[in-house]
């Protein structure tokens, strides 16, 4: 049955992104591949979910996110890994601040922020993206499924 709003337990399919301030994409799910999930099954922070709660098919919203309410968790100094510069394709502009994408053997991506520059090796922060910083979620649901 379908329902008006998101609501816990609900099956809810939307657009999003997720956005630094200068408006850096940091991630995505677009209407050609929405993010599908279940309320309160943890694909999405708790911190975002919450956000959602109310919103009905067709609705846009936009949120402002201090990194006071620390939605990604707290800065963790054993993610921050530094890696040869050689590790990194001759064409990647390395700058301090930059996200980039770490393709693991698993098949999985990572992402990691550029933190330090040095001569022969490159600082970088595995934390999630977002820790510690203020950010944007825009979001648009497309479809909410509740069951009864």
């Amino acid at each position: 049955m379908r329902a008006h709003s998101v609501a816990v337990g609900s099956k809810v399919s939307v657009e999003f992104k997720l956005l630094l301030a200068d408006g850096q994409i940091v991630e995505s799910a677009g209407r050609d591949d929405p993010l599908l999930f279940v309320m309160g099954d943890q694909t999405l922070v708790e911190g975002l979910e919450q956000r959602l709660l109310g919103l009905s098919p067709g609705e846009r919203a936009r949120f402002n996110i201090s990194a006071q309410e620390f939605v990604f968790g707290v800065h963790d100094d054993e993610k921050v890994l530094t890696m040869a510069r050689k590790e990194f394709a001759d064409e990647m502009k390395l700058e301090q601040g930059h996200i980039v994408a770490f393709d693991l053997a698993n098949g999985e991506e990572v992402l990691g922020t550029i933190c330090g520059l040095h001569d022969n090796d490159v600082e970088v922060d595995f934390n999630h993206p977002l820790v510690g910083r203020d950010f944007i979620f825009e979001v648009e649901i497309i479809d909410v499924m509740n069951e009864k």
